[in-house]
């Protein structure tokens, strides 16, 4: 749904977002609109039973007996039933156990439906401190961590009741030891976990180094999870078949295919991970081609396949050659990236020197000497060494080269490629013609970095959405600043959007807008352990009849210092107003309120007078927003900017828009904004949404 907040899932492809679409859609929502998500009337049973009749699926017998289970283990969450009888439930599927259960270990084959059944579950379990999260984009917020199991396990605990993390896996050394001491923290801490993977327990990080001191985590999730494998009757990722998208050989004919697909792209591009620079070389909009050795060849990591699979839903990758032994790095990047694309329904078009199914391979040769050298491993039981298959071929890998990939991982690749390719040429070849968002009302793109001085306490979130609630060419944008930790701006994120689709329906937009605020902020200054504070700018564009003509109407929500500013007729006109400790209104407001104002900063500390969150000053920083209603004309109007401070600080309004005026390029323009502010010092995180109307 929003770029770093929604993940999802294993649902047919008839539930994902248009292949144009930049926002990645989660089964969450898509539950939601088979009347699966908020009625608390309803078993997690009944909504399952309704996603079968809707003929999106069908029945699973494996599946009923896991949704039971799941039903059982979200009363005892959310405690929608009584205590005795809840507990009771529970023990009847888990009472072998004599320790408390914290949760499910859900694991099963490729395309068993184990993800859609946690996002059925993560929907229906009515538990305020939750959070759904892909096993890659964890890690990498763990690993980002000064002290990641210290920090982690008292954060993340205090902030969430119930965590699930979906393709989890152990794949290195570093993993294995964080995890080993994580995992008994968390469970300790209270929190529930639902983790789904594709292989039980006991074989995680099977033959890694130091296995053995990973072992200890292995036990526990065996004794504090219930462990349930889901044998599906069927491959839900392979419903749906459509013309290959995947060529072999790389010859003058696949050559051909390719180059009718990249004759409309342009280029090239750079997008930013962590304030790191990608270059892309070719692309128009939201289709990019790259190259297996810009991919894979070159240092890259998950987060790196993040930002590409954010930044752009359709891709072509062109010369795959056939991995061998002497592309075993190649190999283990390619499988990562091939996980991420599919994990954000990318639309993925390969040009690969050998079929799917013979990408991963040795020559006989080097068979017969990884044979000898296992062989030659077991008799001298070298604990040191990782056996790891390739294919239908094994080597072994000694420990100057550890890291292959596993026969799992191998497997699940395959696999997945075959998905990604499998889709419909014709939908693809329109997403290509109409790249640049050719057609619709409006498109908008994100940039954002964190300054070196910002990244430990400021964190940002911005989201976007096309056709906002299946309306069509409705859209919603949103910048939340965060300020004092990453929570409060990172759940509203992920739950402001939902709120505000739920306030919707019927009603005004500006009390809309108000109600929807108050909700957030009631929430974040309720929630245990979310002391953080952000401040929002969020905008609306809708249709509306007045006077029996169809407007277009613009609406904007803002607390804080965060910034709306449209271009009209090469005018820069602000949208929203800026609450800081300097403004004279404010001012008085907090002074009103029992608080005062020291150098320009509520009680000598917050430099802004309104925000989401902030629990511990909410007497003087009020969560309000000041709103806006703007009839727009697509003749007159062009451009809409949503910026955090870490813009504003350092540029005008006007500045802003006159040097984004000519790009029409929504991503290049945010990027531009972006360096545009680090090259005049801003010191600030920096997230900067832009919106054209004339596309």
């Amino acid at each position: 749904m929003a770029a770093n907040t929604l993940q999802s899932s294993a649902l047919p492809a008839e539930l994902s977002r248009a292949v144009g679409e930049r926002i990645k859609i989660s089964v969450k929502i898509l539950i939601k609109n088979t009347s699966c998500h908020k009625d608390l009337h309803m078993t997690l049973l009944s909504k399952y039973e309704s996603i079968v009749k809707s003929g999106l699926i069908k029945c699973d017998q494996g599946q009923v007996q896991v949704v039971e289970k799941l039903q059982a283990l979200c009363n005892i969450i959310s405690q929608t039933q009584p205590a005795e009888s809840s507990v009771r439930l529970w023990h009847r599927f888990f009472q072998k156990h004599q320790e408390q259960l914290m949760g499910m270990y859900l694991y099963g084959g490729v395309g068993s439906g184990k993800t859609m059944l946690m996002d059925l579950f993560f929907s229906h379990c009515n538990v305020p401190l939750k959070r759904r999260t892909h096993y890659n984009s964890f890690m990498l917020n763990l690993k980002s961590e000064k002290d990641p199991v210290r920090t982690v396990a008292n954060h993340l605990a205090a902030e969430t009741k119930l965590l699930c993390l979906d393709e989890f896996q152990v794949v290195d050394v570093a993993d294995a030891m964080l995890w080993r001491n994580l995992l008994r923290g968390l469970m300790d801490r209270g929190m529930y976990l639902l983790l789904t993977s594709n292989r039980p327990p006991k074989e995680l990080y099977l033959n890694g180094i130091q296995r053995a001191a990973f072992v200890p985590c292995i036990e526990l999730l065996e004794k504090r999870l219930d462990v349930v494998n889901l044998t599906g009757q069927q491959d839900y990722r392979r419903r749906r078949k459509g013309n290959s998208l995947f060529y072999a050989p790389i010859n003058d004919e696949t050559s051909e295919g390719i180059n009718e697909l990249l004759a409309s792209l342009l280029g090239p591009r750079t997008i930013y991970t962590h304030g790191r620079p990608i270059h892309v070389a070719a692309c128009r909009g939201d289709v990019a081609k790259f190259t297996f050795e810009e991919l894979c060849s070159r240092p890259m990591s998950a987060a790196d396949y993040l930002c590409i699979a954010d930044a752009f839903p359709v891709i072509i990758i062109t010369d795959v050659p056939k991995l061998t032994i002497s592309h075993r790095d190649e190999a283990r990047r390619f499988i990562t990236m091939i996980d991420v694309f599919y994990d954000h329904k990318i639309k993925l078009i390969l040009q690969s020197e050998v079929p799917i199914d013979e990408l991963f391979q040795l020559e006989k040769q080097d068979v017969s000497a990884a044979e000898s050298m296992r062989v030659l491993a077991d008799e001298l039981a070298l604990s040191n060494h990782a056996l790891v298959w390739l294919g239908y071929c094994c080597l072994i890998f000694t420990g100057a080269c550890p890291g292959g990939p596993s026969i799992y991982s191998i497997t699940l690749c395959c696999e997945t490629m075959m998905v990604l390719c499998d889709e419909s040429m014709t939908s693809v070849n329109a997403s290509i013609k109409d790249a640049g968002h050719g057609g619709r009302e409006w498109c908008a793109s994100g940039g954002e970095v964190n300054t070196p001085a910002s990244v430990e306490f400021f964190a940002d979130a911005h989201c976007f959405f096309y056709d906002f609630g299946e309306v069509k060419d409705q859209g919603f944008f949103a910048v939340f600043d965060g300020h004092g930790g990453k929570s409060a701006a990172a759940w509203c994120g992920e739950h402001f959007p939902e709120l505000l689709l739920k306030n919707l329906p019927g009603g005004i937009v500006p009390e809309v807008l108000d109600q929807t605020f108050a909700e957030a902020d009631s929430f974040l200054n309720a929630a245990h352990g979310i002391f953080s504070g952000c401040t929002a700018i969020v905008a609306l564009y809708r249709h509306e009849q007045r006077d029996g003509q169809d407007v277009t109407v613009l609406y904007t929500g803002n607390t804080g210092d965060s910034r709306a500013v449209l271009y009209r007729e090469g005018k820069a006109i602000r949208l929203s107003y800026d609450h800081k400790g300097s403004d004279v209104i404010e001012q008085q407001r907090v002074k009103d309120a029992g608080g005062f104002i020291l150098n320009d900063r509520v009680n000598g500390m917050l430099a802004i007078t309104r925000a989401l969150g902030d629990a511990e000053m909410k007497d003087y920083i009020a969560g309000r927003p000041y709103t806006t209603e703007t009839v727009i004309d697509r003749t007159k109007d062009s451009i809409l900017i949503l910026a955090c401070d870490g813009l504003w600080d350092v540029c005008s309004d006007q500045e802003a828009c006159d040097h984004i005026k000519d790009v029409t390029d929504t991503q290049k323009a945010a990027e531009m904004l972006v360096e545009y502010a680090i090259k005049n010092d801003s010191y600030d995180n920096l997230s900067v949404l832009v919106i054209r109307f004339r596309c």
